[in-house]
């Protein structure tokens, strides 16, 4: 493989503010106690890292195919040839 072709790897997460707790841990016969704030707040994200150590991040308003086909074009642009 060519030296100037990265290889880039490509996720993509969501992330909510308020804890998503249907189960946790607890002492045998106590009721656990799960703080919540009730917050409905969320951010979404893609990430990339590739070969040579570089970390690229994105927030995305919505995880849809047009903001990943803007995320792959801005990855594009930082890594002109990539292997994805």
């Amino acid at each position: 493989m060519d030296s100037d072709i990265s290889t880039v790897t490509y996720d993509q997460a969501h992330f909510n503010i308020d804890a998503d707790a249907r189960r946790c841990w607890s002492f045998i016969g106590e009721t656990p106690i799960v703080y919540k704030n009730g917050s409905k707040k969320a951010i979404n994200v893609g990430g990339a890292y590739s070969d040579n150590g570089k970390f690229v991040f994105y927030s995305m308003e919505k995880q849809v195919k047009e903001t990943i086909l803007e995320n792959m074009k801005l990855l594009h642009r930082r890594f002109p040839k990539m292997f994805l």
